[in-house]
Order: structure tokens, then sequence, then C-alpha cells
């Protein structure tokens, strides 16, 4: 099992769906996201951000 980290900069404010926890309003900041990847690639992971216009930094 790998494990991950995702370094965001929010630069406008969002409003976003997070999984069962529903809608969240996410100010101008950074914020880090910490996960496991036991059926997905770091590379997949990528993939899916990329796929999605999302900018990070891999």
């Amino acid at each position: 099992m790998q494990s991950y980290q995702l370094f965001i900069n929010v630069t406008k404010e969002i409003n976003l769906k997070v999984g069962k926890l529903g809608k969240f309003i996410f100010p101008v900041g950074y914020y880090v996201y910490t996960g496991s990847a036991k059926k997905i690639s770091i590379k997949e992971l990528k993939g899916i951000f990329l796929r999605k216009k999302i900018s990070i930094g891999i």
C-alpha cells in the first residue's frame, strides 16, 4: 500500500462536495490532503487530476 499527499493551492474560494460529508466552502489558502493508494497508482491519480483540469505539481 502506498500513501500520498496532495499539496493544494486554492487561488479563489471554491465550494466542493467532500464525499459523504457534503459540501464545504474552501477559502483561499494552502491545503494538504493525505490518502492511501490501495487500488490506484500515483500515475493513475495524476491522470485523474489532469483529466479534470486540476493543476497539480507532480
